[in-house]
C-alpha cells in the first residue's frame, strides 16, 4: 500500500476531496472536512490590534464571524463527547491531544487572575474547541482513505493560501508589497486573506517541504511537484522569514538523510557553501540581517530579560492567557501596539506560569515519543506519508521559537493538530494491519 498515487494534480486533489466528503457510509461522517474547513478560517478572521483596542474588546463583524464559527464548532464536538462512551474518551485521550485540550482547559482559567477575564477566557475557549475538534476528527478516521483524504485537505488549504498571495499581488501590488525601510526590499504579505509576512513564508514553506518530499520519493509526476516548489520559492524569497527559511532547510536534510538521498544532500551542501563563501556573501548576510541584527533576532535578545523578570513575578500562575504578553509585558518594553515576546514558551510562561507550561510541554514530549516510534518502526507502507508529516512539524516547531503559535488559535495550531491527527491515526491503523 502506498500513501499517494504519484499522479496528484490539483484536478485528482478536488475529485477525491469532493467525493470522500458527499459519501455517505455509517462510519464517516460527510461534514467531517466541513467543519475542519471552518476551524481553519478562524485565524485568518481578524487582524492586529494594539492595546486600546484589546482593553475596550472592540469587536467587528469579521470577529463576530469568527465568534459564531467557534461556538458552533464546539456544539458539534460537545454533541460527540456526550454520546461517546467514558472509556472511548479516555482511550483517545491518552498521548498528545489529552495533554493539549489539559493546557487549553487551563488557558480558560487563567480568567480568574487575568487583568481581561473576558478575554483570556474567549482566547482559551478558542485553543480548547480546536483540540476538542481535532480529538473529534480522530474519533472519525477509520479507514486509510480517511486519513488520506483529510491529510489532502490541509494540503489544499494550504495550497490556496500560497496561491492567495500571489492573487493579492496582481490585484492590489501596494497592498501585497510593501518596501521595508531599513533594506532596499520589498516585502511580500497575504492580502486576501491578511497574512503577515512571517505566516506567509511558513505556509510557504510547508507547502514546499511537502512537494519536496513527493518530488523526491515519487517516480512520477516530479514536474507537477518540482513546478510547486518553484512557485513557492518567490513567497519565501520576499516574505524574508529567516525562521521558516531555516526550518525548511533542516527539514530538508531530514527528509533527505532519512531517504537517504545523499547524492541531494551533497549538492544542497555545496550551494550553501557557494552562497556563503563567494562573492555573494554581502548580499546573502544582508538579506539575513533584514536591516536589524541578526545576532540579536531582530532585538529579541534584547526583550527576552524583561520577559524572564516578569516571570520571576508570577511563576506559578502568569498573568492571564493571552494578554499577559500583549498587555502588560508591551507596556515594560515600551511597545506602541500590541505585541508578544516573540516566542510561544515566554507567552506560555507569562500567560499561564509554570501550571500551564508542564501540560503543554508534555503534549510535546508525548509526540515527539509518537515521532520516534513510527521512525524506530519504519512503516514501509507510509513513509512518504510520515515524512510529510514529520517535516511540517519540524517548521512548526522553528516558527514556535520566534513567535506566538501554537500556544493560541493560530493557523500553526491548526495544523499542528493536523500532524497530531495523521501520525497517531496512521500508527493506530499501522497496528491493527500489522496484527
Amino acid at each position: 500500500m502506498k500513501f499517494l498515487k504519484p499522479a496528484w494534480t490539483l484536478k485528482r486533489v478536488i475529485k477525491i476531496l469532493i467525493i470522500n466528503m458527499t459519501r455517505r457510509t455509517t462510519r464517516y461522517n460527510p461534514s467531517l472536512f466541513i467543519y475542519w474547513i471552518l476551524l481553519f478560517m478562524t485565524p485568518f478572521l481578524g487582524g492586529n490590534r494594539d492595546i486600546s483596542d484589546i482593553f475596550l474588546q472592540t469587536i467587528d463583524l469579521i470577529r463576530i464571524l469568527r465568534v459564531l464559527i467557534i461556538i458552533f464548532l464546539f456544539f458539534i464536538a460537545a454533541k460527540y463527547f456526550l454520546a461517546t462512551t467514558t472509556t472511548q474518551i479516555i482511550g483517545m485521550l491518552k498521548g498528545p491531544l489529552g495533554w493539549y485540550l489539559f493546557y487549553g482547559l487551563i488557558a480558560m482559567l487563567s480568567f480568574v487572575y487575568s487583568v481581561q477575564p473576558l478575554m483570556s477566557l474567549w482566547k482559551g475557549f478558542e485553543v480548547t474547541v480546536s483540540v476538542m475538534m481535532a480529538i473529534y476528527v480522530y474519533s472519525r478516521l477509520k479507514s486509510y482513505n480517511d486519513i488520506k483524504a483529510f491529510w489532502q485537505l490541509n494540503i489544499l488549504i494550504i495550497a490556496i493560501l500560497v496561491c492567495s498571495a500571489y492573487i493579492g499581488i496582481i490585484i492590489t501590488p501596494s497592498k501585497a508589497l510593501v518596501q521595508m525601510q531599513q533594506i532596499n526590499f520589498y516585502v511580500l504579505a497575504g492580502v486576501y486573506p491578511p497574512i503577515n509576512p512571517n505566516s506567509l513564508a511558513q505556509i510557504a514553506s510547508i507547502l514546499c517541504i511537502i512537494s519536496f518530499v513527493r518530488f523526491t520519493l515519487f517516480h512520477k509526476s516530479k514536474l507537477f511537484y518540482l513546478t510547486i516548489i518553484l512557485l513557492t520559492i518567490p513567497v519565501l524569497y520576499l516574505s524574508y522569514a529567516r525562521t521558516s527559511l531555516i526550518a525548511l532547510l533542516v527539514s530538508i536534510i531530514f527528509v533527505l538523510m532519512f531517504s537517504k538521498r545523499y547524492s541531494f544532500l551533497f549538492i544542497g551542501i555545496v550551494v550553501i557553501s557557494l552562497c556563503i563563501f563567494l562573492p555573494v556573501k554581502v548580499s546573502f548576510i544582508q538579506y539575513f540581517e533584514k536591516g536589524t541584527s541578526l545576532y540579536t533576532f531582530s532585538g529579541r535578545l534584547l526583550r527576552w530579560p524583561a520577559a524572564l523578570d516578569l516571570f520571576s513575578k508570577s511563576p506559578l500562575n502568569g498573568y492571564g492567557f493571552y494578554v499577559a504578553s500583549r498587555v502588560i509585558y508591551s507596556s515594560i518594553v515600551e511597545v506602541e501596539s500590541a505585541s508578544t515576546t516573540d516566542n510561544t514558551y515566554f507567552d506560555i510562561l507569562l500567560s499561564v506560569g509554570i501550571i500551564g507550561f508542564v501540560p503543554f510541554v508534555m503534549m510535546l514530549y508525548s509526540y515527539t515519543k509518537k515521532i520516534i516510534y513510527v521512525l524506530r518502526k519504519k512503516f514501509k507502507n507510509f513513509m512518504s506519508f510520515n515524512l510529510e508529516i514529520i517535516s511540517v512539524s519540524i517548521i512548526i516547531m522553528f516558527k514556535s521559537l520566534t513567535g506566538p503559535s501554537i500556544n493560541i488559535l493560530h493557523f500553526s495550531l491548526i495544523i499542528m493538530l493536523a500532524c497530531i491527527v495523521c501520525l497517531m491515526a496512521l500508527s493506530r491503523y499501522e497496528d491493527i494491519i500489522g496484527t
